[in-house]
């Protein structure tokens, strides 16, 4: 039967005013893809299976952590007590409505995660489609996932299952050692062994995590596991000691000259003239003979074969004449044990009245025991009245302190309500005296300006003067160098409340690759949000004022189109419309001091549609700064310069079409693209600041999070089965004739150090790295090319780096399509939607 289709729609339960225990619980799964999650399955009421409401419980179920102080507060993160695919249940407490305190993008239901407990030896039975080997003891699953189950759940466990070989249903057996890819098993004394009737009454049918599953549920009515046969289920060794043990039973009959006497007068009888005849004309007679000679010669055979036989009966004589000792020493010791019942007797009947004497003398304590006790209960009783009327007493006199406690809180709050009142009009009168204090420098500031110019001064000295007063702007960190999870997981937080869900590592993909390279790129179609990713971002991580967004124009050749430019007539620098230098100049200013850009938080610049004019041109002022470490220089003309601490990133978003630029194998050198998926659009143009929760983070913290230290301070080490397969994946990109940089090996292997330590999934770290560092080198052409894509494809489907897989198999496809692009592989032609 299909779980969902056990019950009828009236009869499937609701999460509401229902309990749950060990009589009444959910069996579920945890969802392989949110590790918050658990997939409920069915419930178990008293023996009863009923299926759960398809409504309520569509979208799984959220396991939610509890608060600090309950005693079933468990510190891990909600599920990571159970294995993928492991079936638990919820057993405890009750499950609730999500209201959306937490995620309002979370399922409709949740439950405590202390609520979700491991399942009792043998409560729900699994069913596993396999090969057995009844020779060796072996069980091979048809299923790779269903290995693992069985591997990380069953092995060494009292836990037994069924299996389905061959169309019968075997079992039960238990799990004793992983082979290869198989299971030493033996049988189990859950149930009779051997062969069970398989029909759909049988186990209960469902698909989680994408593979189905057969359970079976014991003591419920909707279930029933019937014995049909013994099947005998023993390895070549225990037949052969079987076949032994027979043989030894029956010595008599295997003896060598009998046997040899039989056929002698099977041979003679075929020899005499009288009975030849008989013979011929009989052919069973014929047949018989035949058989019965064909008998003793195997017999003889075997016999040979066997040389303890007469051994055998030789120890057996030997045994029947120590039994005959035996039996004569045991009627020996057969009186002697019965003289030492008869002592032990006496032995009890002396203890019984030394029994009965001590019962007495108890007795006579325990009654003036009992008389000590009354008397005291009697004291106690008195004293007790007498507390009764004392706490009488005290309780009148609280009541009466509480009345007036409750009159002092009261001229309080009203004393509290008219300095709040006060402390906020006398805020609002210093905001507007500020205001107009700031007002009137400005002005007296233009007007020096305006002063300095008629009487003939060097207005740019003016402007430094200016900057020198800037006031830095220094924040607080909200978290210590050890809470980057804590971090990373209010970013994630923030962003599914503007409808951008993602999985928890490509938050920590993000965050690394931006913070440890100076630009990063964002690519895909239009229409994927990449724009608005970057805005929605950049909002959070810091604030409104330390953003700039430039959007770039065709045409752009130096960083004079992105900065500014130095008159040379009038020696003074001025600004391009993107207004980065302000930003520059205020960073330049917090660079003087260590403790003051350390305390501020990080620069972002957006450069949208960033490929429209050459990158290397334009971007030129920070090119040759992407591989630098602690203070930075840029020089831009005349006695410009702007010193800052790597504190400046920036993030592109790109194109590809007619219209755009190629980005050179120099820019792709020195950067990570990201490629976005279509995802839904959101306005972040009109997110005003207050809309935005802003995540207070430092320089300093971002130092601490990211490893962003002079390199030689680094560890580039990674674990040794990551550095094999990534020399794997070198050698198919070697065959290709793509050149890895150093550079590109040092960011790479920086990038994986790290994300190691975030990245809960082993692979993530290198399949990262292969799709925005190596997979955008590929440029190739011809029908070689894809024979040498196809096997760098099937490395990655077999190290299971799925990102690198989807993207790989798309330049794959692209360049396989007839059109402009035929036998043209390239990454950027996935990006583009022509």
């Amino acid at each position: 039967m299909k779980i969902g289709n056990i019950t009828e729609l009236q009869e499937t339960i609701s999460y509401q005013n229902n309990r749950f225990s060990d009589q009444k619980y959910i069996i579920c799964i945890r969802d392989e893809r949110y590790e918050y999650n658990v997939i409920p399955l069915i419930c178990n009421d008293n023996g009863k299976l009923i299926d759960l409401d398809h409504f309520e419980f569509e979208n799984n179920l959220f396991a939610s952590r509890p608060p600090y102080n309950n005693p079933h507060n468990i510190e891990d993160l909600p599920l990571n007590r159970f294995y993928y695919n492991q079936i638990i249940k919820i057993s405890y407490g009750t499950i609730v409505e999500n209201n959306g305190a937490e995620n309002p993008n979370l399922p409709k239901v949740k439950t405590f995660n202390a609520n979700i407990r491991n399942l009792e030896t043998n409560q729900v039975i699994e069913i596993f489609d396999g090969k057995l080997n009844e020779a060796d003891s072996l069980f091979t699953p048809y299923s790779s996932q269903i290995f693992e189950l069985i591997k990380y759940i069953y092995v060494e466990t009292e836990n037994c299952f069924f299996t389905i070989a061959n169309g019968k249903l075997i079992g039960p057996f238990l799990a004793l050692k992983v082979n290869d890819n198989s299971f030493t098993i033996i049988k189990s004394s859950f149930r009779a062994f051997g062969e069970y009737e398989l029909n759909e009454k049988t186990y209960l049918e469902f698909e989680a995590n994408e593979l189905s599953r057969k359970i079976y549920i014991p003591d419920t009515s909707n279930l029933a596991l019937k014995f049909k046969k013994d099947f005998d289920f023993i390895s070549d060794e225990e037949l052969i000691k079987k076949f032994e043990i027979e043989l030894q039973s029956h010595p008599d009959y295997f003896n060598e000259s009998s046997l040899e006497a039989i056929k002698k007068v099977i041979n003679k009888s075929s020899e005499l003239k009288s009975l030849e005849n008989v013979i011929k004309e009989n052919h069973r007679l014929q047949d018989l003979l035949g058989k019965s000679k064909n008998i003793l010669e195997r017999n003889i055979q075997l016999i040979n074969f066997i040389p303890d036989v007469k051994k055998i009966k030789d120890d057996k004589q030997k045994l029947e004449e120590d039994i005959f000792v035996l039996n004569r020493d045991f009627e020996k010791l057969k009186i002697d044990i019965n003289k030492e019942i008869d002592e032990l007797n006496h032995t009890k009947d002396t203890i019984s009245n030394d029994i009965s004497n001590l019962e007495q003398t108890k007795k006579e304590e325990w009654d003036r025991n009992k008389n000590n006790l009354d008397k005291e209960i009697e004291i106690l009783t008195n004293r007790k009245n007498n507390l009764e009327q004392e706490v009488e007493q005290k309780q009148a006199d609280l009541e009466r302190h509480l009345e007036k406690t409750k009159k002092d809180i009261d001229y309080y709050e009203r004393q509290k309500n008219e300095l709040n009142q006060t402390i906020a009009s006398l805020r609002e009168d210093f905001k507007e005296e500020q205001k107009n204090a700031q007002t009137s420098l400005q002005n007296l500031v233009k007007s020096k300006i305006h002063f300095d110019f008629i009487s003939g001064r060097d207005l740019s000295e003016q402007d430094d003067q200016q900057d020198a007063h800037v006031r830095p702007l220094v924040t607080v960190d909200k978290y210590n160098k050890e809470q980057y999870r804590e971090f990373r997981n209010d970013l994630l937080n923030i962003l599914r409340q503007y409808n951008r869900n993602f999985e928890t590592h490509f938050i920590d993909n993000l965050l690394i690759s931006i913070f440890q390279n100076t630009l990063t790129i964002f690519a895909g179609v239009p229409g994927t949000g990449k724009t608005t990713l970057a805005r929605l971002l950049t909002r959070i991580l810091t604030p409104k004022n330390r953003i700039r967004e430039v959007s770039v124009n065709r045409g752009w050749t130096s960083q004079k189109d992105l900065i500014g430019f130095v008159n040379p007539l009038t020696k003074r620098f001025h600004s391009s419309s993107s207004d980065i230098y302000s930003l520059l100049k205020e960073i330049n200013n917090e660079s003087k001091e260590q403790s003051v850009y350390q305390s501020s938080p990080i620069s972002f610049v957006i450069l949208d549609e960033a490929n429209l004019s050459p990158l290397e041109h334009y971007w030129s002022s920070f090119y040759n700064l992407t591989d630098s470490t602690g203070m930075l220089e840029i020089k831009l003309g005349h006695n410009e310069v702007i010193n800052f601490p790597n504190n400046l990133r920036f993030i592109g978003t790109i194109n590809y079409d007619h219209t755009t630029e190629e980005l050179s194998p120099r820019v792709l050198d020195r950067v990570n693209i990201i490629q976005l998926d279509k995802s839904p659009e959101i306005n972040v143009n009109n997110i005003s600041t207050n809309e935005v929760e802003n995540i207070r983070i430092t320089f300093e913290r971002c130092c601490d999070f990211f490893a962003l230290l002079p390199q030689n301070n680094i560890d580039f080490a990674i674990d040794d089965k990551t550095e094999k397969i990534y020399k794997e994946i070198k050698t198919e990109f070697k065959n290709l004739k793509i050149f890895i940089s150093p550079r590109v090996e040092i960011g790479i292997r920086r990038y994986v150090a790290l994300a190691s330590k975030y990245m809960s999934d082993v692979n993530k770290p290198l399949d990262y790295c292969i799709a925005q560092r190596l997979l955008p080198l590929i440029n190739t052409q011809g029908a070689e090319s894809k024979h040498k894509l196809e096997n760098l494809k099937e490395k990655l489907k077999e190290h299971k780096c799925e990102i690198s897989y989807r993207i790989l198999d798309g330049i794959i496809t692209t360049g396989s399509e007839k059109g402009i692009y035929e036998d043209n592989f390239n990454y950027f032609l996935t990006l583009s939607n022509v």
